[in-house]
């Protein structure tokens, strides 16, 4: 990964962090003992897409939500919800979001029966603003 997908991929993160603020719990690293329902970070990958003229990058990056009600529906409304709060031009300070984009969302129950995780997966191209 270029000097440049490693910022950008750090600078979409913090302005999603912002932008989410107070309105959902969104950890980077989930406590041992957290309150449902939550979003944590998965995984997130920034990609060179620089020619010789100029920088950019691709990121990706998904967002988990975990819940524990009964059945999907809560999990998939907080994804939805995620999905329309960051459908928007985000702030990202030094750069210029060229495309943003949800790529996908699924959901699934997890190992122990009484979890459920909804799977958003987002998709930014940036290029520097200076």
């Amino acid at each position: 990964m270029g000097r440049y997908a490693s910022a950008a991929l750090l600078a979409v993160q913090g302005a999603i962090v912002t932008a989410v603020g107070s309105s959902m719990r969104l950890y980077d690293r989930v406590p041992e003992n957290p309150t449902f329902p939550y979003a944590s970070f998965g995984p997130m990958e920034g990609l060179d897409d620089s020619d010789g003229c100029r920088d950019g990058a691709e990121v990706f990056i998904q967002i988990d939500v975990w819940s524990r009600a009964v059945g999907r529906v809560e999990a998939l409304t907080l994804a939805a919800q995620l999905a329309d709060l960051l459908d928007t031009d985000l702030t990202v300070p030094g750069h210029e979001v060229i495309t943003h984009e949800m790529d996908g969302l699924n959901c699934q129950s997890g190992r122990d029966g009484l979890t459920t995780q909804a799977i958003l997966r987002l998709r930014y191209a940036l290029e520097p603003t200076s």
